[in-house]
């Protein structure tokens, strides 16, 4: 919410009537709209054993709309933007049902509240982080590098677990 409204001010669909602010809040308003269709598409697909593998696909899914997001002009801008939030937004059922699956009943409430903990700590770095770079290129660039870097350790992850030998 501190760059979004910002990014979407250019992608030249306000109507004349709306105030530039007001407007690019709106949009910025319809796209994590579209991280709750995000949010319920993921919680129907999150079941046992293949909560790991969706949270590798979530990850590198990440990386095309924010390369869209990095070059993207005019109304555009507001698509990659919509797309980027319906499958970013999808981490957060797999996430929960992660926590739920891994971590005891008697310290689940431990588990869910690092996790928003991280979330929430990790994501107070991003409006410095995009403030440090001049350009949507290499801010939306930037992370779509650190969503691969993401993907990459989830997907090792999967890989150890997997040859690990049943107990």
């Amino acid at each position: 919410m501190h760059f979004l409204p910002r990014y979407l001010d250019t992608a030249g669909l306000r109507p004349e009537e709306w105030t530039p602010a007001s407007f690019r809040n709106a949009l910025a308003a319809g796209v994590l709209a579209c991280g709750a269709v995000g949010q319920g598409i993921a919680g129907r697909l999150c079941r046992p054993g293949r909560l790991e593998l969706l949270l590798v696909l979530v990850l590198f899914g990440n990386v095309p709309p924010l390369l869209w997001m990095a070059f993207a002009e005019g109304p555009s801008r507001f698509v990659a933007a919509c797309v980027l939030a319906v499958i970013h937004f999808m981490n957060q059922p797999v996430y929960n049902s992660l926590i739920a699956q891994h971590i005891p009943a008697s310290r689940r409430s431990l588990g869910y509240g690092f996790s928003n903990m991280m979330c929430f700590g990790i994501g107070a770095f991003g409006p410095y982080f995009a403030g440090q770079f001049v350009g949507d290129t290499a801010v939306y660039g930037g992370l779509a590098a650190v969503a691969t870097a993401a993907g990459l350790f989830a997907t090792y992850s999967l890989i150890v677990r997997d040859r690990q030998p049943a107990t």
